[in-house]
């Protein structure tokens, strides 16, 4: 009797098992069922019908990680779909709209430099004006368009990253990009996504959303006024007399006219210029913490790497594997990374945080993250038509073949393009981009001072030579002296007019001659360390030199903002070299 009751105990037992298969499995079967069709979908390039999958399987199952990897990877290629289809519209749109359907036809009377308080504006000025032209304009392409999109997807990846697993596996997906039948991009995307893919798009991400906040937060509204006073200026004998006397002279007085008949023009957008700036510091430290995440995530994988996206080379240290192409092949190449790479990613990333103490240095920090971004745009092939496009046009054989056998990513290496850019700049400057993004300055007042006259045809942005001719070098492609022997002498002693009077604007300070004879325009910057952007290191530069502007050149200076004079003479110095190793390399070297 026992036996019996014990058995008709697991016969329920069992049967209840049974039953909560049968409730659970189809769900399950439903929901991989919508996942599978999604990747179809994807695999075809539909990714409409990939989300509309993907989404659906999210309505069945709100928490499925790869469901909702899978709406986000669809949804990212479609939006790149979007803007290339809207790239083309837009196109077409400037070719036929007038200039006046994109300018507010407001007249406005301009200050001609910026405040003499950094970051601070004059009471007289009124900046909340309404978003209109140009300003809209942008604000509707970027920031309704594209901002909102970026931050409602970095939200889905969050989720994934805080569930801490993903397993997504995606076969034969070839991604291409195709304008007007030329195809600019192409990519084999198969393979295993896990968070290190996760954490590498949402770098990718984060970033771009920084870089479009900070393109949005200056004010580019410009009136209708102005736009027609500029033209008719433009076609006036007077100025295209000066322009084929002197091209740089005319284009400085043009920049300085349209300056002056703009108050706001590169000022802060008046809605919300200094919060985009600010919100761009802090998706920038994020994107740069997501990056370290990547890596780490990445090198600390144990399974087998041959079908992951982004892999590593267990047989090499620091080296990824990343996917590319090659002779119209799909293949893994690598990518060495420098040994302190995840410090130079923390630097940065602590940077943007507001602490000033940790700057970023040129050398120790950009540097190695330049080399890594260039090899891997050369070595993955996925831009060789816009290469072949660049180069198309070149008509010397031997110099076509120069150039490619230079970016032949056979020959190139990592290490090798970050010696090539310490060798060419030293550590010579570091950047404090914290301090830049979240206590800015305008572009208005990062710009070289320029004059207001009474008569528009001598306003100017303030440049002086230390020669009596001057102009663009044709082969050089820099401001230098033509004629003449350059002569050390002092700079910005006037005489100018600025009305300062009406703006609180900043004169330059004059400074004193500085020992160096220079065939390099001294430039009356308003803010000579841009924002306090810039440290520079003298001594790193020139150890030979005993002094400049005042100041022993010793290695205990250190980096330091520099002043008027030091940026300039900084800025001539390096120039000079510069000019006189290219020119002592044409001179002694043949062509390719």
């Amino acid at each position: 009797m026992r036996k019996l009751k014990y058995l008709r105990f697991c016969g329920v037992i069992l049967l209840i098992f049974i039953l909560s298969c049968n409730t659970t499995s189809p769900l399950s079967v439903r929901v991989q069922e919508r996942i599978d069709a999604g990747k179809n979908a994807l695999k075809a390039n539909d990714f409409r019908k990939a989300m509309d999958k993907f989404r659906e399987a999210l309505d069945l199952d709100p928490d499925n990680p790869n469901a909702n990897f899978g709406f986000i990877l669809a949804s990212i290629f479609d939006k790149i779909n979007e803007l290339n289809e809207l790239m083309i519209q837009l196109i077409n749109l400037l070719s036929t709209v007038g200039l006046g359907d994109l300018v507010e036809s407001t007249p406005s009377q301009s200050p001609a430099l910026a405040p003499q308080s950094e970051g601070v504006y004059p009471e007289s000025v009124t900046w909340g004006r309404d978003r209109s032209g140009l300003n809209l304009l942008l604000f509707s392409l970027l920031s309704g368009n594209l901002l909102s999109f970026i931050e409602y997807t970095v939200e889905n990846l969050s989720l994934i990253e805080k569930q801490g697993s993903l397993n997504f596996y995606l076969e034969d997906f070839i991604y291409e990009i195709n304008l007007a039948g030329v195809v600019y991009f192409k990519m084999d995307l198969s393979g295993e996504y896990d968070l290190g893919e996760v954490y590498f798009i949402d770098f990718i991400l984060r970033l771009l959303d920084a870089l479009l906040k900070i393109v949005l937060s200056p004010d580019y509204q410009i009136s209708l006024s102005t736009v027609t006073t500029v033209l008719n200026y433009v076609n006036s004998s007077d100025w295209s007399n000066r322009l084929a006397t002197n091209s740089v002279d005319a284009i400085r007085n043009l920049i300085a006219v349209i300056l002056n008949s703009e108050p706001h023009l590169l000022d802060f957008e008046p809605s919300e210029g200094k919060a985009l700036l600010t919100d761009a510091a802090n998706w920038m430290q994020e994107a740069f913490a997501k990056a370290r995440l990547s890596l780490q995530y990445i090198f600390s994988e144990t399974d087998p790497q041959d079908d992951d996206v982004l892999a590593y080379d267990p047989n090499k240290e620091n080296t990824l594997l990343m996917p590319g192409v090659r002779d119209g092949e799909f293949v893994k190449y690598e990518v060495e990374l420098p040994p302190n790479f995840l410090d130079s990613l923390q630097h940065i990333e602590q940077n943007l945080s507001g602490d000033s103490s940790v700057r970023i240095s040129w050398v120790n920090d950009i540097a190695p993250i330049l080399a890594v971004v260039a090899y891997t745009v050369l070595a993955s092939g996925m831009f060789d038509a816009i290469l072949d496009m660049m180069i198309e046009g070149i008509e010397d054989p031997s110099t076509v073949e120069f150039i490619r056998s230079f970016l032949d990513p056979g020959t190139l290496s990592v290490k090798m393009l970050q010696g090539i850019i310490t060798v060419v700049i030293g550590d010579i400057f570091e950047l404090d981009l914290g301090t830049f993004l979240r206590e800015p300055t305008p572009i208005r007042a990062l710009l070289p001072a320029w004059t207001d006259e009474s008569d528009p045809s001598k306003d100017t942005l303030v440049f002086e030579w230390e020669c009596p001719s001057y102009s663009l070098d044709a082969e050089m492609m820099y401001l230098l002296c033509l004629t003449g022997t350059a002569t050390d002498s002092p700079h910005f002693v006037g005489p100018y007019s600025y009305a300062s009077e009406i703006t609180g604007a900043r004169y330059p300070a004059p400074i004193s001659a500085d020992g160096l004879d220079s065939d390099i325009p001294y430039i009356a910057w308003q803010s000579p360390d841009f924002g306090r952007l810039l440290y520079i290191n003298y001594y790193n530069l020139n150890p030979q030199k005993e002094s400049v502007c005042g100041r022993a050149v010793t290695p205990d200076v250190g980096f330091h903002r520099p002043d008027l004079c030091e940026i300039n003479a900084f800025t001539v110095d390096l120039l000079q070299d510069l000019i006189n190793a290219v020119r002592q390399g044409f001179s002694t070297s043949s062509p390719p």
